[in-house]
């Protein structure tokens, strides 16, 4: 199975989670093989908030990837979205995301 149809998979139990208002907080993509991957993350935020309000960590494979990241103030506008695209060395069999 190839990792664009792991994270189609995990997509579907994520948009279910977020439907129910319960959102989760860590990711694990299991049977992975090890080698350099393109990870993207799509970002919205979807209250009416303000900048500095909102701010999270992203960590991918046990390295900060995002430090305190604040999507209004990176989107530049509210309701707006953004995109963020790292690239990670899998290792291990599989893609850890928190």
């Amino acid at each position: 199975m190839s990792l664009r149809q792991l994270m189609a998979q995990r997509r579907a139990k994520i948009e279910a989670w977020l439907a129910l208002g319960c959102p989760p907080y860590a990711y694990r993509f299991d049977k992975v093989p090890n080698g350099v991957y393109q990870v993207e993350f799509k970002f919205a935020e979807l209250d009416n908030i303000g900048v500095g309000k909102r701010l999270f960590d992203v960590v991918v494979e046990n390295t900060l990837v995002l430090p305190a990241h604040d999507i209004r103030y990176e989107s530049g506008a509210r309701y707006a979205a953004e995109d963020q695209t790292f690239f990670v060395d899998v290792t291990d069999g599989h893609v850890d995301v928190r």
